[in-house]
């Protein structure tokens, strides 16, 4: 699960933050107003369920044996 947040730094600054379950931000970024920060936190959340896992998988060939097979980098 993601959160999004946005927090007001200063007088002309916004933080927007996507973070993981845990409360780890993920991707961050400045803006200078409340509505653009808001935006860019959920470009940067759908273009992140957007993207491909890259994690490793696990794959049990016929033979018993456990192999681990990873993605390829683009």
């Amino acid at each position: 699960m993601f959160e999004l947040t946005t927090r007001k730094r200063g007088r002309t600054r916004w933080e927007w933050r996507v973070c993981d379950s845990t409360g780890r931000a993920i991707m961050y970024g400045w803006e200078s107003s409340r509505l653009a920060a808001r935006y860019r936190a959920e470009r940067a959340l759908f273009l992140l369920l957007l993207a491909p896992n890259r994690e490793t998988k696990t794959a049990a060939p016929s033979n018993g044996q456990h192999a681990r097979t990873r993605l390829p980098p683009f």
